[in-house]
């Protein structure tokens, strides 16, 4: 992800200079502009032997059949709670019918999502980056005081990077290196 083209040196700070930490963590301020789509459909195209929409169909029958909440992701959703339970579309999504957050053995169902991987699968990253899921990525943003544009999901330019090796528990791991967030 890289930082929406409105952003600014001091934008997480307050009138007296001083940090404001959640403005960098949650809300629609800290939304930088994603790269996942991309960099996956550009591992993807080099690397992939399958079509896309078969090798994302068990992702989008996940988001759209749900899947048990495991208790890691329960303790998760309690924990930001209070953020979560600001958006509608969020509170929708995570917390059950008596708004409270869904638990550990809850089933967890994303729709939407379902169908943003089916436009992906279709369309490729112009399904993500252009398009209506562009359009209502910025709409939400923007109606939240975030900065990304449409101009920004357009604009986005992924960068290939050597990725970092290592060894855990007899496991190879590959990552991406810094500055990546993921």
């Amino acid at each position: 992800e890289i930082a929406p083209n409105k952003s600014y040196k001091k934008m997480f700070l307050d009138k007296k200079g001083q940090q404001r930490k959640m403005l960098s963590r949650d809300g629609a301020l800290a939304v930088g502009v994603p790269g996942l789509v991309q960099g996956i459909l550009a591992v993807h195209s080099k690397y992939g032997s399958l079509p896309l929409d078969i090798v994302m169909k068990p992702a989008i029958d996940l988001a759209n059949d749900g899947f048990v909440i495991y208790p890691a992701l329960g303790v998760a959703l309690k924990a930001k709670k209070d953020v979560l339970g600001k958006y509608k579309s969020s509170k929708k999504i995570f917390f059950d019918k008596s708004g409270q957050p869904l638990k550990a053995g809850e089933l967890l169902v994303q729709k939407d999502l379902a169908n943003t991987l089916k436009i992906i699968a279709k369309k490729g990253a112009s399904g993500f980056y252009r398009g209506m899921v562009a359009k209502n990525i910025v709409k939400t943003i923007q109606k939240y005081n975030g900065l990304m544009s449409m101009k920004d999901l357009r604009g986005y330019k992924m960068k290939m990077r050597m990725p970092l090796f290592g060894n855990f528990n007899g496991y190879d791991i590959v990552s991406m290196p810094p500055p990546s967030s993921g």
